[in-house]
């Protein structure tokens, strides 16, 4: 809810339609929170050859071999620095998925190849995909933003941002959700949290 201050407002009318749903501390901490912004975009980059070959074969998991989810552990790993940074706490990609849908194993790896539902997907049939064009500018390109004004590193969100850009000719760091877009430009830790609450 923005602003999270508004948020027992908003659960007193959606709660008794919805009471499942739970308030996040932030529309930050709930935007980085699902593991979409992970398990879409960076499997479709790292099997460009089979999409470009063969458009929307038919794939389980989105083709996440161990290699490919060493990279998605490794941006995970990003994404829960930027949350600590802002003093927030949140499950990890892999607790998601058994939260979710009770998938377990070892690591992400194992966990992801255990959702059922994953099962004989069709993959994108190419990369205009809503997995590149929506969750790179709404989701990579601020987290990586944030997690820089924050002293965060970056390197596998930010490297994620450019192959994308690459990909489709497009600039996704000037085209997607920046800080000045978001109203959170100059701001640091307390004052991001502050406009998250009370805007």
């Amino acid at each position: 809810v923005f602003p999270a201050s508004d948020a027992d407002a908003v659960m007193g009318i959606l709660g008794e339609d919805f009471p499942e749903y739970r308030p996040f501390d932030n529309v930050l901490a709930a935007g980085l929170s699902g593991p979409g912004m992970a398990v879409h975009p960076i499997p479709m980059i790292m099997n460009a050859v089979k999409i470009d070959q063969l458009g929307a074969y038919t794939y389980t998991s989105y083709d996440i071999t161990p290699s490919v989810a060493r990279v998605i552990e490794g941006l995970d790993t990003e994404r829960l620095a930027i949350l600590a940074a802002l003093g927030i706490e949140a499950s990890s990609f892999k607790d998601v998925l058994n939260e979710y849908y009770g998938a377990e194993g070892k690591d992400f790896h194992e966990t992801v190849n255990n959702v059922p539902g994953y099962r004989k997907q069709k993959a994108p049939a190419d990369f205009q995909d809503r997995y590149m064009t929506e969750e790179i500018p709404t989701q990579m390109v601020p987290a990586a933003l944030i997690g820089n004004a924050l002293g965060v590193a970056t390197p596998i969100l930010t490297a994620t941002v450019n192959y994308a850009s690459a990909i489709n000719g497009a600039d996704y760091w000037s085209q997607g959700w920046t800080l000045e877009k978001l109203g959170l430009a100059g701001m640091g830790r307390d004052a991001i949290l502050d406009y998250l609450k009370t805007a």
